[in-house]
């Protein structure tokens, strides 16, 4: 039974994906969708939250204008799905952000 709740969680952030654009952030898992445009975003931070049975996941969390946050589908770093470059795709997205959060910017 509890395999039956545990599974489509797992399928939800297993399968998302999140693309960075000009114009802003979006990202898609099974149950969920979240978009942003970057002169709405406020913070891109990392998050630690535990999986149960000493588990472990990192994170990213958008934070908004409104104060709004929403985590991002991909990427995500947990204790049974290691992404050895999590660090780096975090920078890189703090980097997007940046570049493009005025909209003056090019």
């Amino acid at each position: 039974m509890i395999g039956l709740i545990i599974a489509p969680l797992t399928f939800n952030i297993g399968y998302g994906h999140t693309v960075l654009s000009p114009d802003g952030i979006r990202t898609h898992q099974l149950f969920s969708r979240h978009s942003c445009r970057w002169p709405d975003v406020t913070a891109v931070d990392t998050v630690k939250t535990s999986g149960g049975r000493g588990t472990w996941n990192n994170r990213i969390v958008i934070t908004q204008a409104s104060g709004r946050k929403f985590r991002l589908a991909a990427p995500f770093d947990s204790g049974n799905g290691r992404d050895l470059e999590f660090t780096e795709k975090y920078r890189q997205i703090g980097d997007y952000w940046a570049r493009h959060r005025s909209p003056a910017s090019p």
